[in-house]
């Protein structure tokens, strides 16, 4: 369920966000509640990640099938590599 917040934000920050939004062509809404969650898996206890993990979620375009986990990505090069 989405809500509305009102914020009091420096003006400059306003128009940054403003133009992050025009380029990445999402609210600053979404901006906003993805940054927020990045924080709470940062400081969320439960499960020990790297910040640097955590922060660069998503960035990289997976091109593997969804079944293909990363100890099998490198047991294949590792095959590879042997040959």
């Amino acid at each position: 369920m989405k809500t509305k917040l009102t914020l009091s934000i420096d003006k400059n920050v306003i128009k940054k966000a403003r133009s992050i939004s025009r380029n990445q062509k999402r609210s600053v809404s979404a901006l906003f509640e993805e940054y927020i969650e990045r924080l709470y898996e940062i400081h969320d206890t439960s499960e020990k990640k790297s910040p640097t993990i955590v922060l660069s979620k998503g960035i990289i375009k997976w091109k593997y099938p969804e079944q293909t986990s990363y100890k099998e990505l490198i047991k294949n090069k590792e095959d590879k590599s042997a040959r």
